[in-house]
């Protein structure tokens, strides 16, 4: 018996020709690529998409503090779209909205307090500028701390603590301050990354702080 045998005689004629296609595909793929193998995770090659992108973040908002101590959880939504600077650095623009729930900025909007307006739970609108840094301990993993400011649009109004009344409502508009961490899966489609984002609010004035976290989603236009 012969010790050698050719493909020709392991296999029938459609195994050969399959097996010579198969044979084909690496070489052409190496040829592309010389670390590239066919079905493996090509995480020394992998680089994230930067330049203009779209976020989008569905969770919960809870407030901090203030008559209550705590709200109860409700919905919370924001949408961002940035641009990225560098492989590091990134700068967004962002509109969140959600809502507090049972617990009144002022001893004033408390249930049966009739000297002010007793607005115990309303709806806050956020239009806020953000700045953040991309670290990335692994190739797949972004931890991206982030700073922010803007302004709150509050509705209704919770009674103007400095004017009592039943009918004077505070400003509808104030300036906040916010600070935040995304933790991102990197995806091998590289235009997308998935994750979580954790974030605190302070509305100056009212004196409103507020805690959400929520998943997110990011698409970067490539």
């Amino acid at each position: 018996a012969q010790d050698d045998l050719d493909d020709d005689d392991l296999f029938s004629d459609e195994e050969t020709v399959r097996l010579a296609e198969l044979k084909q595909a690496q070489a052409d793929a190496e040829a592309r690529d010389p670390n590239a193998q066919i079905g493996e995770d090509r995480l020394a090659n992998f680089e994230l998409d930067r330049g203009w992108y779209l976020s989008s973040d569905v969770g919960v908002l809870i407030s901090l503090g203030n008559q209550a101590g705590y709200s109860n959880l409700q919905p919370f939504v924001s949408v961002r779209g940035g641009y990225d600077l560098s492989d590091m650095f990134s700068v967004q623009t962002s509109i969140s909205m959600g809502y507090i729930s049972q617990n009144p900025i002022s001893e004033y909007d408390v249930q049966g307090n009739w000297q002010g307006k007793q607005i115990a739970s309303y709806d806050m609108t956020m239009f806020a500028v953000e700045g953040l840094a991309s670290f990335r301990p692994t190739q797949r993993i972004a931890i991206e701390p982030k700073l922010g400011a803007g302004i709150t649009l509050l509705s209704p109004t919770p009674t103007d603590i400095s004017n009592p009344c039943s009918d004077c409502g505070m400003s509808p508009i104030a300036p906040h301050a916010m600070a935040g961490v995304d933790i991102k899966y990197l995806t091998l489609l590289t235009d997308f990354s998935a994750g979580v984002s954790l974030n605190s609010y302070f509305v100056i004035g009212p004196n409103i702080l507020a805690v959400s976290g929520a998943f997110l989603v990011r698409y970067t236009f490539s």
